[in-house]
């Protein structure tokens, strides 16, 4: 009797894969991102320090130093324009995948633009299973066009809702928090 199980797909490899479209799509090489990461978090990573974190897809469970994630991130947005930088979804994915903590999020709030980020954060945490498959950037597209229409939409429910409300009731962004709050309790 042969027993079949799921396979899971190496984080490390996702992370490989996912800093390689950010680099192609971005037009930096990685000596450049060598140079401008090492310039962000301020020591000299070597050339197979980089290689180990960011091109080589063997699964060593390597805990990054969240300086050098938030210096690879701030890599991918400096200096580049709209299309080729590097979106929220693909900010968490890269923490996500890097195993360090979810508490980075946080840090990279003030990074995007606040509809953008929260819907990104909504699919990110309530709709993807980010382990248990090799992504593509086809999936990313697919994912990031449903992120627009989240942003979209609560763009419009702001509107329509802040046009509803009088002023002695609740401002909006605390309506909002306490839903939000809320939705995180019921899913626990």
């Amino acid at each position: 009797m042969t027993s079949t199980h799921n396979k899971r797909v190496n984080p490390k490899k996702n992370l490989v894969n996912l800093v390689s479209l950010l680099s192609e799509r971005s037009g930096k090489t990685y000596n450049q991102l060598r140079g401008e990461l090492n310039g962000h978090i301020g020591y000299e990573l070597t050339r197979s320090m980089f290689d180990n974190y960011f091109r080589q897809k063997v699964d060593l469970y390597t805990r990054y130093p969240e300086t050098v994630i938030l210096g690879l991130v701030h890599c991918f947005l400096d200096g580049l324009s709209e299309e080729q930088r590097i979106t929220p979804l693909e900010v968490f994915l890269l923490i996500n995948w890097s195993n360090s903590s979810l508490n980075m999020i946080r840090k990279t709030r003030d990074l995007f633009e606040k509809d953008l980020f929260e819907a990104s954060l909504e699919v990110f945490l309530f709709e993807l299973n980010h382990d248990d498959v090799e992504w593509t950037p086809e999936m990313l597209k697919q994912i990031e066009s449903q992120i627009e229409l989240r942003c979209a939409r609560r763009k419009d429910i702001t509107a329509s809702m802040q046009g509803r409300l009088s002023s002695d009731l609740l401002p909006i962004q605390d309506l909002i928090q306490q839903l939000e709050n809320i939705l995180r309790e019921l899913k626990k």
